[in-house]
């Protein structure tokens, strides 16, 4: 595996075009500021974004080398420069863009790996053969063609019939260990079951069952550029200066605010807020569009609280108290409890 990155990658590239779902601009460039100077986040007071470990990343790692023979048996082609690092300067502002590829085959193209659900099959992939693959691949691919000089990527897709987690939920887990060269070994483990299976020999099963799809990716050089002023744009706006980008979420406002403490008393729009907030809190659960409005709410009021001058006191010096015009209580904020009508 490659080390982390100092600046931008392929798996930021999309985030920073606004195309992943699993990261937003500011969380990106949290990530960015904490590699280029360490301690920066906390010295600005701001919380950087939790690392998840999830089954879907475990089941991936384990199956790297399987997805590689198979695209050697499907190709014909053999797979070197394993990780192999590319950095490309940006005129003016020096080498701020890097990837790791999966490697290169021996006919000059770009090998990339993914594995998915066959849900997420259906619900995002094109058909095999073509490069109808999901937005956020399509942009680290185009990336890393652009870095590497490469005029061509094959993808090839490992689609699992259940999801990772829900292998997990039926007691199977991955273990993995350590080799005397510096490699790893991995198998799958059934926590009831006395059952060690190299992943190796689930990847056959699948492939021959037609679970192993290929894509073809070409590189767009007017998209490569494209993508090139927005990497200058995103540098030049925020990371030189340190200047967050605007939050896309609840959670990226409460990753902002420095010191949710003191009371605020409400204007109108505060005020309204809260008390739709509070109305929609009586009559739904935690799911659908309520629960949707539900969370814009939570960011708006988040995000105008910490725009305002709080005055701290004894009731208020761990959270913050919204009143009203009148004095009312209308809720409160803390890092620890969330809101709480």
């Amino acid at each position: 595996m490659g080390s982390t990155p100092r600046n931008i990658s392929g798996s930021r590239a999309a985030s920073i075009l606004g195309h992943s779902p699993f990261a937003t601009p500011l969380q990106t460039f949290q990530q960015i500021m904490e590699d280029l100077h360490p301690g920066w986040n906390d010295a600005h007071g701001y919380t950087l974004p939790e690392h998840t470990d999830t089954a879907a990343t475990r089941f991936g790692l384990a199956f790297e080398s399987a997805i590689v023979e198979l695209s050697e048996r499907e190709t014909g082609l053999k797979i070197g420069d394993r990780e192999k690092l590319f950095e490309m300067e940006i005129k003016g502002l020096g080498p701020i863009t890097s990837c790791h590829v999966d490697g290169i085959f021996s006919d000059d193209s770009v090998y990339e790996a993914k594995t998915t659900s066959s849900f997420m099959f259906r619900e995002s992939w094109g058909t095999p053969g073509t490069d109808r693959i999901p937005e956020y691949y399509q942009v680290q691919l185009q990336h890393n063609l652009m870095l590497s000089g490469k005029e061509e990527a094959k993808l090839f897709l490992l689609c699992f019939p259940e999801t990772p987690e829900a292998w997990e939920k039926m007691g199977w887990e991955i273990l993995d260990s350590l080799n005397k060269d510096g490699s790893r070994s991995y198998f799958l483990v059934h926590e009831d079951m006395d059952i060690h299976v190299r992943p190796q020999l689930w990847a056959d099963t699948l492939y021959m069952m037609g679970f192993f799809h290929t894509y073809r990716i070409l590189a767009k050089p007017d998209v490569q550029q494209s993508m090139v002023e927005r990497y200058r744009d995103f540098w030049t706006r925020y990371v030189i200066p340190g200047i967050p980008p605007e939050p896309q979420n609840y959670a990226d406002i409460q990753r902002l605010f420095v010191k949710p403490v003191g009371t605020i008393v409400c204007d109108e729009e505060l005020t309204r807020w809260w008390s739709e907030y509070d109305l929609i809190g009586k009559e739904i659960g935690k799911s659908g569009q309520g629960a949707k409005r539900r969370e814009v709410l939570k960011m708006d009021i988040l995000g105008k609280a910490r725009k305002i001058d709080a005055v701290v006191d004894e009731e208020s010096c761990e959270k913050i108290i919204f009143r009203s015009a009148d004095g009312k209580k209308l809720g409160q904020y803390s890092r620890n409890s969330g809101f709480r009508s």
